[in-house]
């Protein structure tokens, strides 16, 4: 049995095929809220009797292979359209769906076309354009090169995973990686293979007529390398050979032609017309250029790296310079780009950021020790040390690279060193980073330190824990930590009951010149916890506000045998002559012998009065005026909060104090006295000479500025030294 469905607008007519019979719901019929509950009856019980019938829309002769069959010649099907999550995993706004459940995507969570519920989340349907628009898994025909393609048309890149782990990714800016977990290809690399704990090896090579791995570099200007090899665990390169006489790497550069075997064999043969071996360790904390080890010793290496590391049982590095003035080893480790040698020749020339390390296996034993010429080497009876040396200088070294360091000392067993990005003379690490001791009593300085290439050093003459000079700041500090009890210089005085500086700052460069102390804070640029006391006048400096290019405008402090607080203002009275002065709320806590001043604007008003006193509100009532007339106040007090009650209590008389006894007969400013500086209360003692004078009459104070190599003034004969930069 075939029921058709035929919709016109307005009406939808139900036709029974073989009777003829039809029912009509119309939304103009009056009964057609009636009609339509008797429709769905009627189409409940015809679905369920007939329910092996087609439906036909449009149509009286559906296809007999269909069960709804749709027909009209400018008109289609519009499925439900929805708004889909950004989730595809989530069935919503549909609930349960169907498995093939079909809808139309209208939303901006996820582009806009069919969808279909495949059970776990909603699949698109693809649209064809006429052109190859998927890929198939068993394969495509008809395939234009550049136009089809497996890959991306973004800036995104194109990953590729098995069991459900990334194996290799396409860089979208063309480089290729096949690791594990989605590591993107080290440095600058076209092409990376990573291995991992499992699959050790990285690339296997092997050929049985050939060459394994065959590598060669054309045109290029900087880095040419044909084999390149990197490794941040054990092994970057390995090659074998099976041959008892064979030779695990063969390589030769420069073009050179000939190769040069040994014919026992060697692990690798290497040839070039200027370097027969180049070893550069790129970690540039603990790496090491080359590594050789003989006599089958074992290995140890320096934890800080070096050019290179080499070990045996009797000698470790054995090297022959063959002519006049040849060098027998010439070693550069990680750091400059250049490497030095004297042309007078040496026994060894090493340059880097370690130029030469030792390693003393012995308990007490030195790694390195050197003397020089007609003296006698000195090595410490109490143990024994990484390098041991004597000579006018004990230890001279010099960093090539400009931002080089010419000593780095570790202390305490540390495991790291640090050093400056620019270089330093020295570098040095520990529990304390820096120690110095002086042992001269009198005026010793533990530590020394000139900057700004400064020709001498200032001191009072009494020795101190540390003295430092430069051109425009003899001390820098600075503090990095964010919290309120970080100093960037602190100062404390614990010598007992006398009044000792835990700051002193002196400035006098000429007459009615300098600053001792100036501070700036974005808060506060000078705090005092206690009372700040000036000998001389408070004064507030500004701009000159009429000249501020040429002129400072002076304002001074007004002075008092009290500590007083003071308060003003201006009220106008009411139309009785009265008016009510309201004060802080905190001024009752805070102050004590309340005074008033009272001033009429505009005209007299000679029976002006205080009505009413300063109450415990902290308001107060003036009165006696004319109506509406405006009038000046000022209101003086005693300062008595909880410091000044304690001051108080402590300093009963704060005015006229008697000075202590190891400063009466002295002086606060002893020039208005006629008096030498040394009748001074805060008289510095010794006093700090100029630097002219320094220069001219203390030699103590001299900086010696010694010579580089290759100066006579240093060394007896001169020696050239040799720097040559790699090509």
């Amino acid at each position: 049995m075939v029921t058709r469905f035929l919709y016109k607008t307005g009406r939808l007519r139900f036709v029974n095929q073989y009777t003829g019979n039809q029912f009509i719901i119309s939304k103009q019929n009056n009964s057609g809220m009636k009609n339509l509950r008797l429709f769905l009856v009627l189409f409940i019980i015809g679905v369920h009797a007939f329910s092996f019938a087609q439906i036909g829309i449009q149509t009286n002769n559906p296809d007999a292979s269909s069960a709804l069959d749709i027909v009209s010649t400018n008109k289609g099907l519009l499925v439900p359209r929805i708004t889909l999550t950004s989730d595809l995993s989530s069935a919503s706004p549909v609930t349960s769906p169907a498995t093939g459940l079909l809808v139309y995507n209208s939303g901006s969570n996820q582009p806009q076309g069919f969808y279909y519920w495949g059970g776990t989340a909603w699949v698109k349907l693809e649209s064809g354009t006429g052109t190859i628009s998927s890929w198939e898994l068993i394969g495509n025909s008809g395939t234009t090169a550049g136009t089809n393609f497996v890959g991306t048309t973004d800036d995104k890149d194109l990953v590729f995973k098995t069991n459900n782990g990334e194996r290799m990714r396409i860089l979208s800016n063309g480089r290729v990686g096949i690791m594990d977990g989605g590591n993107l290809p080290y440095g600058d690399n076209k092409f990376q293979v990573t291995a991992n704990t499992t699959q050790i090896d990285a690339i296997s090579a092997y050929s049985n007529d050939g060459y394994g791995v065959y590598a060669r570099t054309y045109g290029l200007t900087t880095r040419q390398y044909a084999v390149y090899g990197l490794a941040d665990g054990i092994i970057a390169m390995r090659a074998h050979s099976s041959d008892g006489s064979g030779t695990g790497i063969l390589a030769s550069g420069n073009d050179v032609s000939g190769s040069y075997l040994s014919s026992s064999g060697a692990g690798g043969a290497f040839t070039g017309a200027k370097y027969g071996v180049y070893g550069k360790a790129r970690n540039t904390s603990n790496g090491n250029g080359v590594l050789g080890v003989g006599n089958d010793a074992d290995i140890s290496v320096p934890p800080t790296g070096s050019g290179g590391t080499f070990i045996g049982d009797s000698i470790g590095v054995y090297g022959k310079g063959a002519g006049t003035y040849g060098n027998g080893v010439v070693g550069r480790g990680t750091g400059g780009s250049t490497y030095h040698y004297p042309t007078a020749g040496s026994g060894g020339a090493f340059t880097g950021t370690v130029g030469v390390y030792g390693y003393a296996d012995v308990i007490g034993g030195n790694a390195v020790v050197g003397s020089v010429m007609g003296e006698t080497y000195s090595t410490p009876g109490g143990g024994g040390t990484g390098g041991s040396f004597s000579g006018p200088f004990g230890v001279y070294a010099k960093s090539t690279d400009n931002d080089g360091t010419a000593v780095v000392g570790v202390g305490n067993d540390g495991g790291n060193y640090h050093t400056l990005p620019d270089g330093s003379g020295g570098a040095f690490s520990g529990f304390h980073g820096v120690y110095g001791y002086a042992e001269d009593e009198d005026d010793g300085i533990g530590v020394l330190g000139i900057g700004n290439d400064e020709g001498s050093y200032h001191s009072r003459g009494y020795g101190a824990g540390g003295v430092f000079e430069g051109y425009r700041s003899g001390l820098e500090a600075y503090a990095s930590r964010t919290n309120n009890d970080t100093y960037a210089i602190y100062g404390e005085y614990t010598g007992g009951t006398r009044d000792g500086r835990g700051v002193f700052g002196y400035s006098v460069p000429s007459s009615n010149r300098g600053y001792g102390v100036v501070g700036e804070g974005g808060k506060q640029g000078v705090l005092s916890i206690n009372a700040m006391a000036t000998i001389g006048n408070m004064v507030i400096k500004m701009d000159h506000p009429l000249d501020p290019k040429n002129k400072i405008l002076n304002h001074y402090a007004m002075e008092s045998p009290e500590v007083l607080n003071m308060y003003r203002g201006n009220v106008h009275l009411d139309g009785n002559g009265e008016a009510i002065v309201s004060l802080p709320e905190y001024f009752a806590e805070i102050n004590i012998n309340f005074s008033y001043n009272l001033t009429p604007i505009g005209q007299q008003a000679p029976n002006l009065f205080i009505k009413e006193e300063i109450n415990s509100g902290g308001s107060f009532v003036i009165s006696g005026g004319h109506p509406n007339q405006k009038i000046s106040w000022v209101v003086y007090a005693e300062r008595n909060d909880l410091y000044m009650q304690k001051e108080r209590e402590n300093n009963p008389n704060l005015v006229e104090v008697e000075k202590e006894a190891e400063n009466k007969g002295k002086y606060l400013m002893p020039a208005l006295y006629n008096q030498p500086p040394e009748m001074g209360i805060f008289y510095s003692g010794k006093s700090v000479e100029t630097k002219a004078d320094r220069k001219n009459t203390s030699r103590n104070n001299k900086v010696i500025k010694g010579k580089d190599i290759g100066d006579k003034e240093t060394v007896a004969e001169e020696i050239e030294v040799k720097v040559e930069k790699e090509e």
